[in-house]
């Protein structure tokens, strides 16, 4: 049976379902879950928490943490997409960092990049280091 979930002031689970708890949140999306402050959970089967998060219209994200300030401040701090992409707005800290697999190399240094891009490969690191302008640095033993 459809229902509906909520705590909190101000908040709305409209979607079949769906929760929101917290403050001024919205739960629209099929079987969504808001919880926070001004939280808006519009995609589907999707868990958004923190505060003033950017809508996903598209129901690209299956889980958001917003980080904005207010209602025309919205921001996301961190979105993981139904691939399993992860995108962190943040600085991201680790002990280690471990590739799946080695990368393809850029075919020249105007190879199509975007800046940040890295990849790394049996013998480079290459870096995008503006629109498709790529450097690459030697990886030697020791």
């Amino acid at each position: 049976f459809p229902s509906h979930d909520i705590e909190g002031d101000n908040t709305t689970a409209s979607g079949t379902n769906s929760h929101a708890e917290g403050a001024g949140c919205v739960a629209s999306g099929l079987v969504s879950h808001a919880e926070g402050v001004s939280i808006i959970a519009s995609g589907n089967i999707s868990h958004v928490e923190g505060q003033y998060n950017v809508a996903d219209t598209a129901n690209i994200y299956a889980h958001i943490i917003g980080n904005g300030t207010n209602d025309p401040a919205r921001s996301n701090a961190f979105t993981v997409d139904w691939s399993g992409n992860v995108i962190a707005s943040g600085t991201t800290t680790s002990t280690q960092f471990k590739l799946s697999a080695l990368n393809t190399a850029p075919a020249s240094a105007t190879d199509t990049g975007t800046l940040g891009e890295i990849r790394i490969t049996s013998g480079y690191v290459y870096v995008c280091v503006g629109t498709n302008t790529w450097v690459r640095s030697a990886l030697t033993t020791w």
